[in-house]
């Protein structure tokens, strides 16, 4: 493989992280005005402008990013080409990925105020903002652009290798296959509603404008017919990489190969009809509660089949417990309670109690970030060695496991309990009987952020001066 291959994938792993570290940084001062009921550390707006960028840095800074660069190093080692095609342009387009970090991170440094309309965008917050959200829809233009580019990268390149034989080839190239072509669906979805919301803002349009009659709910129907394939596009590479690394671990093959194709297969065509079910408490009738409900219910078969398959395959083999496959070990965990969660919120009466509250944080933090997180360090502690011809600690590298394991389930496990009790989300104010809870969560996301610093310096920092 040519290290014009490996140095833009590496681009792409260490600006993510980065990412990732900026992003954690936000978040810590979020927690840190949510330790006490009667904390005031920051303004209300300036505390609801670190939840919109947290959660905007987090999926478009250091989720998406990462993936690509993952892609960019495994798959031309698998295919055994040189390079992925069109290499040039994705060192171009790693530059459109730069300058979209760049106008989030100025959107927050800027004078007249800080963006507080939340990750979604919602309208007419966003319309009504300053002229911070245009720093932002810039920087989303950017990193679709890059989004599009990679996914026909990627698709492009496997397709080529496997023009007849697709049944033949690794669960791995399946997921980013299926994965790039979700992307390809949505990703302009997502680019036509950000130019509408600059319509309605700059050219008195009526798209979602309320003062000219416009249609918010509307919005909200688009934003997530982008939004909830999203999760997918997220978390379908991490199903390669655990199906992978577990045959290596288990000395096994994957359990029912063909099935877990199609349940990749189905699970990415039936994300394209549940959006609605963010929206139960929107004013959706009955009849289409009902459709979103079940079709949401329904996304739950192929999920478990994968699970079930991934638990055989790992049953009766001959297990080497190395840090890559603690951390599948770790994915499985999270996704199964993530999934669990899921249930509770695809039925539309519980979801009427739970929307807005901090259980909904709980669930797609298990299912978004805590198992893309060990997804991405299971591939990573998986593929470096083999691709940089480095060994990192075995001693330090499951500490960090541990120590991430342990704090990010310290960190987002309360959250359930403050949900059940019916605590409101994006909140800074709370009354005194949350209390113990939100200071158990900050207190353990301050550790949480210490372990991934311990990961950058001791783990990746020498691999990255190597």
């Amino acid at each position: 493989m040519n290290n014009n291959n490996l140095f833009l994938g590496f681009l792409y792993f260490t600006f993510s992280f980065f990412m990732f570290i900026f992003s954690g940084i936000l978040v810590l001062g979020l927690r840190l005005e949510l330790i006490n009921f009667s904390t005031n550390v920051f303004k209300i707006d300036f505390f609801n402008s670190l939840t919109t960028l947290h959660g905007l840095i987090m999926i478009f800074g250091f989720l998406i990013p990462s993936f690509n660069g993952l892609s960019y190093w495994v798959i031309p080692y698998l295919l055994f080409y040189k390079n992925l095609f069109f290499l040039k342009s994705g060192f171009y387009f790693f530059f459109f990925l730069l300058f979209s970090s760049i106008f989030i991170v100025f959107s927050f440094f800027l004078p007249f105020g800080n963006l507080t309309s939340g990750w979604t965008l919602y309208t007419p917050l966003s319309i009504q903002s300053n002229f911070n959200i245009d720093f932002i829809i810039f920087s989303i233009y950017f990193l679709s652009f890059s989004t599009i580019f990679n996914s026909l990268n990627i698709s492009i390149t496997i397709l080529k290798f496997f023009k007849l034989s697709l049944l033949k080839m690794s669960i791995f190239l399946w997921s980013f296959l299926i994965a790039s072509y979700l992307s390809l669906i949505v990703t302009p979805i997502l680019i036509g509603l950000i130019t509408m919301i600059i319509f309605d803002k700059y050219f008195n349009t009526s798209f979602f404008n309320p003062v000219f009659k416009g249609d918010v709910v509307m919005y909200q129907h688009i934003f997530w017919f982008f939004g909830h394939p999203e999760v997918y596009i997220i978390i379908l590479p991490s199903f390669g990489i655990v199906s992978q690394i577990i045959t290596v671990f288990s000395k096994k093959k994957i359990f029912s190969y063909s099935s877990m194709i199609y349940a990749m297969v189905s699970i990415s065509i039936v994300s394209l009809i549940v959006w609605g079910h963010h929206m139960f408490v929107s004013g959706v009738p009955f009849l289409a509660q009902s459709f979103f409900m079940y079709c949401t219910m329904l996304i739950s078969i192929p999920t478990g089949i994968k699970v079930f398959n991934w638990i055989f395959t790992i049953w009766r083999g001959f297990l080497y417990f190395e840090t890559p496959f603690l951390f599948v070990l770790g994915f499985i965990f999270f996704f199964i309670i993530g999934g669990f969660s899921g249930l509770l919120l695809s039925s539309a009466p519980l979801d009427i109690f739970y929307h807005g509250t901090y259980f909904v944080v709980a669930h797609f933090h298990y299912i978004m970030v805590s198992s893309s997180i060990f997804s991405i360090y299971s591939c990573w502690y998986y593929w470096s060695p083999i691709l940089f011809k480095v060994k990192f600690n075995n001693f330090r590298s499951k500490l960090h496991f541990w120590l991430t394991f342990f704090f990010l389930n310290f960190s987002f496990f309360p959250m359930h309990f403050l949900g059940f009790k019916g605590m409101p989300r994006r909140y800074c104010d709370y009354p005194i009987c949350y209390n113990f809870y939100n200071k158990f969560i900050t207190y353990n996301s301050f550790f949480l952020g210490f372990s991934q610093i311990y990961y950058f310096y001791f783990i990746f920092f020498p691999i990255l001066c190597f």
